[in-house]
């Protein structure tokens, strides 16, 4: 099965480019470019249109917030969406096909934790700021950023915990990258159905201050207990929500 994934190249290890690796592991497939006749094309935030396989052709709608391209929808056979928040766009060939995770930049690291918290994340979305400068008065914080993939992995691994606060309530990557590494407190979003609260991660609902940063003090004083719940969800993750699984469901469904 040849197929190609239709994207921008330079954005590396973002979604398209994390796929387009999976579907190179799988046997059976070959990944190729648009000029090699693929038989399945997966487009995903194709700034240059839509590219069509002989035999199949879906487009991922990542940018789900936005809705960058939806003249797309009609030229596909399956259209799919990230989250289930945008349920006015769903269409007739509408599925679900929630981000994931790729273990080779994304993993555990053992080491003697130098942090309470790390935070990673653009600080220019409700509550962030405003929740950080209150844990700030009570716990060892540091917020930065890193470039993608192992240089992440590496900061995220100096801290006893992490939280994500989603803008648009739905599952970011970073729900499942950055749990694959460090214990997480992450906000209840429709989609958090993927993972089982306090069994993969501490939950908390949007608003409730008290509520968060006492999910987040039960993982600095309970670490021990904590990297277990991080380790549930690992396994969690590499049983359902890694790239390759993702790939074998798209070539499942236009089978």
């Amino acid at each position: 099965m040849r197929v190609c994934v239709n994207y921008q190249k330079e954005h590396l290890l973002q979604v398209p480019s994390l796929l387009e690796k999976a579907f190179g592991q799988i046997e059976g497939v070959e990944v190729v470019g648009l000029n090699n006749d693929p038989e399945i094309v997966v487009n995903s935030m194709p700034w240059n249109g839509i590219a069509k396989g002989s035999k199949g052709t879906v487009y991922w709608e990542l940018d789900i917030a936005e809705v960058s391209h939806p003249e797309c929808y009609g030229q596909v056979n399956i259209v799919y969406y990230p989250s289930n928040m945008r349920k006015d766009l769903w269409t007739d060939n509408y599925k679900f096909l929630p981000m994931a995770v790729d273990f080779d930049f994304y993993h555990p690291i053992d080491k003697k934790p130098e942090y309470d918290i790390i935070y990673m994340g653009r600080m220019d979305r409700s509550y962030r700021k405003e929740y950080i400068e209150n844990l700030s008065k009570n716990f060892n914080i540091l917020n930065t950023a890193a470039e993608r993939g192992l240089p992440t992995t590496e900061i995220l691994s100096k801290g006893k915990c992490s939280f994500q606060i989603s803008e648009f309530s739905n599952l970011e990557q970073r729900n499942f990258e950055y749990s694959a590494v460090v214990p997480m407190v992450l906000e209840r979003v429709p989609d958090i159905e993927l993972f089982t609260e306090d069994e993969h991660y501490k939950g908390f609902t949007r608003g409730n201050y008290d509520e968060f940063e006492k999910q987040i003090r039960w993982c600095c004083e309970h670490y021990d207990e904590a990297l277990k719940m991080r380790d549930r969800m690992v396994k969690h993750l590499k049983a359902k929500h890694t790239y390759i699984h993702r790939a074998k469901q798209i070539l499942e469904d236009l089978s």
